[in-house]
């Protein structure tokens, strides 16, 4: 920021509109003397584009609402009045429309001025043709009523095989091993067909939103579709996915690709075709899985295409807004003058979280953890007690410090878990690193319950 300002005073500029502004660990663009920063209003969401006015003599306003990603507002005066927008559009896989639709109305006005970072290929900038960035379609589960009826529905099951003598004993000379494989953050499947010793490879490249199950069920699909091209009268199709191979066999699957692979299943068999599902042990050596492995392997790292499956799985969305909740939890967290006593033990909500996720969290280990309990200094605060002094000298605030650190009433119970720490004298500090420590954290636990125990005792206090 300095330094633009630097080159601003430099060239003599008024205005600069800026995207994707570097900000720190903030999420606005701080204000710095001689210069306006018109950007969008919420402290909590990240500045993508900003107007920052530099020539103090300037009229200068915010036009609308401005939203993390655009930002218009008008100099001078009617009818010489100017509108400016800055603007940043989100790279793939966000989709473009909804950007230029808000961008449309914002630049009504004849005189309008747009600076920005589109992230994408479209008319509106001068490119011969438009992104074709769209919304991802999410998998959606199969409503019962394009199922087939129950009693038509396909009977269907799996053998599973753990050597090559067992593949070998297979009865048919088509077998079409499949795999799927997500690595490096990039999925891709493959199908290899191995027919009168010959081997024949198909690979195939997924949106890096998708799955490695959804890869595995796109492999098996591809697989009957090999074989009925093929026109073999009979063929394996060999997968070392269980859950894949389960979902296809089951009736009430709701799966798109299980319920396409059911389908196709039984076209085969209306044409004539019998197809055999085997369970294979992955990475058990077998010849023909090891295969599959390595050019699904090779489609995810290697394939340079469009890919051949898109659509997200509801796993994928459930991530992205969990760690988007997640963030927007620990913005406000780090932010709030709140939770002063818990941030001592816990620098973040993801700490707090891995901590208690599969322990037990008390009443009266919370109220050690939050400050807000059976201390006097809380009791005293909200006109409960007298004075927040300490019975053991009558003269400290008895509060979360005091009681784990100082109180001298409690300093045996503090040395045995000074000792199981081994790091001396405990203080503050050493708190956090306790709490990421289960096995310390299991003795912490302990010797914080003895004392709030004690405090609920002689302060008499309802929380129990």
């Amino acid at each position: 920021m300095q330094e633009l300002m630097q080159e601003a005073v430099k060239r003599k500029a008024a205005l600069a509109l800026v995207q994707e502004p570097y900000v720190g660990a903030g999420t606005q663009i701080k204000g710095y003397a001689g210069a306006r920063v018109f950007q969008v209003l919420d402290s909590a969401v990240r500045t993508k584009a900003a107007i920052i006015v530099l020539d103090q003599s300037l009229k200068a306003e915010l036009v609308g609402t401005p939203t993390p990603n655009i930002v218009t507002m008008k100099v001078g005066n009617w009818p010489r009045e100017v509108h400016l927008t800055s603007f940043y559009f989100e790279p793939k896989p966000h989709a473009i429309q909804p950007y230029l639709e808000e961008l449309s109305r914002k630049i009504r006005k004849k005189r309008s001025i747009i600076a920005g970072d589109g992230n994408a290929k479209n008319i509106w900038w001068g490119s011969g043709k438009n992104d074709e960035r769209e919304d991802i379609e999410v998998e959606k589960k199969v409503p019962y009523t394009e199922g087939p009826h129950p009693a038509k529905a396909l009977r269907t099951g799996y053998t599973p095989l753990h050597t090559e003598e067992e593949i070998a004993a297979i009865e048919t000379e088509t077998k079409i091993f499949t795999d799927g494989s997500k690595i490096e953050g990039k999925t891709g499947a493959a199908v290899v067909l191995i027919d009168d010793g010959e081997n024949k490879t198909k690979k195939y490249k997924l949106a890096n939103h998708c799955s490695v199950y959804q890869a595995e069920l796109l492999a098996i699909n591809s697989a009957l579709e090999v074989l009925r091209k093929s026109g073999k009268r009979q063929a394996a199709i060999l997968s070392d996915s269980r859950s894949a191979l389960e979902a296809i066999i089951s009736t009430r699957t709701k799966n798109r690709l299980a319920h396409e692979a059911r389908k196709k299943i039984e076209s085969c068999r209306e044409a004539g075709q019998e197809v055999q599902l085997y369970w294979v042990k992955a990475h058990a050596g077998l010849q023909g899985n090891e295969a599959a492995d390595t050019a699904a392997k090779e489609a995810a790292l290697n394939l340079k295409c469009k890919p051949h499956y898109n659509t997200c799985p509801i796993s994928y969305v459930k991530r992205l807004l969990r760690e988007k909740s997640k963030a927007e939890w620990q913005t406000r967290y780090q932010n709030s003058e709140n939770a002063s006593v818990t941030k001592i033990f816990f620098s973040s909500p993801e700490q707090a979280y891995r901590a208690f996720k599969n322990g037990r969290l008390t009443n009266k280990l919370t109220q050690m953890l939050t400050g807000h309990g059976g201390f006097s200094e809380y009791l005293h605060r909200f006109k409960c007690k007298g004075d927040p002094t300490c019975p053991c000298d009558q003269q400290s605030t008895q509060d979360v410090r005091h009681c784990l650190l100082e109180c001298p009433r409690h300093a045996l119970a503090r040395l045995d878990l000074e000792q199981v720490i081994g790091t001396g004298k405990i203080t503050m500090e050493d708190l956090s690193q306790v709490m990421n420590n289960a096995e310390l954290r299991r003795h912490f636990e302990n010797y914080a319950t003895k004392i709030v125990t004690t405090l609920l005792k002689e302060n008499k206090s309802k929380l129990s």
